[in-house]
């Protein structure tokens, strides 16, 4: 389907190909043919009331770009439906993002009335503080699925058939706070909806019409049968009741039906609902509210959610103190299961070193724990593991239970005095790193500009095996693995080292020459070159050579050549 226009509130600008219009008015005036039309910002369209979209195959959705729901205001609108549809195969599709918000709409009557004859659909959307209903039926198929409605202020139904002929499919869709529910007549099929708080009824069944899957929390009155029938239905929670309770219908207690948050409109099941694999396949969506699919188990969910697992995951431990350690999993998690217990935690050096005992664990926020242990060794891979148990709010195992992390080095250093360079710029400054084991005087030689970049270059850096990983480590025959460093700063030296048993093959060589790069910048952070460049090349049948080519501040060069790399570790 092509898109054919761009309706952006406010817009002033020249015509543009697809066109734009500043409302949804001038977007009707223009009379364009069927096809994708993009609605952009979110500002309120709020002139735009009681239109009716007359041009079939009109589908209205979110731009992609768009960075917030648009808002369609009907405010100013009385006296008939805030938009509607009575051309065939117009929809509303919100998508994933929910891109389309209606508020306030019109008293007595629906925001959307589906009259098309044909097709036509609202899918996606949601709906605010209505003075009427939400989505209405009046001819031809019509389809409203994953709308979720709230607050309704006025007594009338969210979600009903106008008209008695034609279908009218409502699925999974989402009714908090409204004054009525859905209703339910032989033209309607409803199934899989979540209706909750509401003032009067939740539900009302007409003639030979069917409620299936339906959950309804906490109304004033769960559902009024007249003349037709539920099934695979459940309430819970409300003032009064006319759920028979039989065959496939319940009256579960709150604590049954386990919704994660209800107070703060959280519906989606825990993991312990009765609500999870008790619905019926007959008439089903293929997708729940939040587009998952259905059902996700052996039989639908009841109500709007299917029930999916989520589990948790450690996603990361961090050293903070010789005896604390930060913990965070990728999403709020239950504080029981043994979350805060110290002996469900575990905390080893899985490369070597002594494992540490765990004394206490302390909530610091929904994601994230702090615990207490014994004193840490310097320098070291340790590894954290959180208990098999611990679940997240909804009631999911943990996953990844484990993170590596490593501890800083914690003794002083020798000097915290940086070397001084001579007048002629050859004694080199490198802070606090190798060469401050014998502070320099002027007595003593200078270190040439070759000597500094030689025990760049031969220095064994610090390999990190959590950050760069221990595959890169050279086989260790089953010891403690070598990582090199040096215990006074682990970030001088080179990992040319890593290179040595490895075949000269192009990688290698390429390699080389970064790991050089790498291991020399300091020179240029330190102002002693202007510029630090290393090549490398083949060297015989398994060699390497280098050559590093240092640019000074005064615009000399001195280029360094090392014709066997292997040979200067002999």
């Amino acid at each position: 389907m092509a898109h054919i226009a761009t309706i952006e509130s406010g817009y002033a600008g020249a015509p543009t190909v697809p066109p734009t219009y500043a409302s949804f008015t001038a977007f009707i005036a223009a009379g364009l043919g069927g096809g994708e039309v993009y609605v952009t910002d979110a500002a309120p369209f709020a002139a735009d009331n009681g239109i009716s979209f007359a041009v079939p195959g009109q589908v209205f959705m979110p731009d992609a770009a768009n960075a917030g729901q648009v808002t369609i205001n009907h405010a100013a609108h009385a006296g008939s439906s805030g938009f509607t549809i009575t051309g065939s195969g117009t929809r509303f599709e919100g998508g994933a993002s929910r891109g389309f918000l209606f508020t306030n709409g019109p008293a007595g009557f629906p925001s959307i009335l589906l009259d098309s004859g044909g097709t036509s659909q609202v899918n996606d959307c949601d709906f605010e503080d209505s003075r009427g209903g939400c989505v209405w039926h009046n001819t031809g198929t019509s389809t409203a699925e994953r709308n979720k409605a709230s607050s309704a202020v006025s007594n009338t139904w969210a979600f009903r058939p106008a008209g008695a002929s034609g279908t009218f499919i409502c699925r999974a869709n989402e009714i908090n706070g409204c004054y009525d529910g859905v209703r339910v007549s032989s033209n309607v099929v409803a199934n899989k909806n979540t209706i909750k708080g509401a003032t009067h009824y939740g539900g009302e069944v007409l003639t030979s019409g069917v409620h299936r899957n339906a959950l309804f929390y906490g109304c004033a009155t769960d559902i009024l049968v007249t003349f037709g029938s539920m099934s695979n239905c459940v309430s819970s929670g409300c003032t009064t009741t006319n759920n028979p309770g039989t065959g496939t219908n319940h009256n579960y207690t709150i604590g049954q039906v386990a919704l994660v948050d209800p107070a703060a409109g959280d519906l989606h099941l825990l993991s312990t609902s009765l609500l999870i694999d008790a619905g019926t396949a007959t008439g089903a969506p293929s997708l729940d509210l939040d587009r998952n699919e259905v059902p996700s188990g052996a039989a639908p969910d009841i109500g709007a959610y299917e029930r999916v697992a989520v589990p948790p995951n450690v996603i990361g431990a961090a050293w903070q103190s010789e005896t604390s350690i930060l913990v965070t999993f990728d999403q709020a998690m239950d504080s029981g299961h043994s979350l805060t217990t110290p002996g469900s935690w575990t905390v080893t050096a899985p490369f070597g070193g002594d494992a540490v005992t765990v004394s206490a664990v302390v909530i610091v926020s929904t994601a994230t724990v702090l615990l207490t242990v014994s004193a840490m060794g310097p320098d070291t891979v340790y590894r954290a593991t959180a208990p098999a148990t611990v679940e997240n709010t909804s009631g999911d195992v943990v996953a990844v239970r484990i993170a590596d992390f490593l501890t800083p080095v914690y003794a002083e250093q020798e000097s915290a005095d940086a070397w001084a360079l001579t007048a002629a710029g050859n004694v080199v400054d490198i802070g606090d790193g190798y060469l401050e084991l014998v502070p320099w005087s002027a007595d003593e030689p200078y270190v040439s500009l070759r000597d500094a970049v030689w025990i760049s270059l031969f220095s064994d850096a610090r390999v990190d095996p959590v950050a760069d990983g221990a595959a890169v480590l050279p086989d260790s025959a089953g010891e403690i693995p070598y990582r090199g460093g040096w215990w006074a700063d682990d970030t001088f030296g080179s990992k040319l080292w890593l290179l040595r048993r490895r075949s000269a093959s192009q990688e290698t060589i390429n390699l080389a020459r970064d790991y050089a790069r790498e291991a020399l910048a300091w020179l240029v952070t330190d102002g002693v070159a202007a510029r630090v460049d290393a090549t490398t090349e083949r060297f015989g049948q398994d060699g390497i050579s280098m050559e590093v080519l240092i640019s000074k501040a005064d615009g000399t060069t001195e280029a360094l050549r090392f014709p066997d790399l292997w040979a200067e570790w002999e």
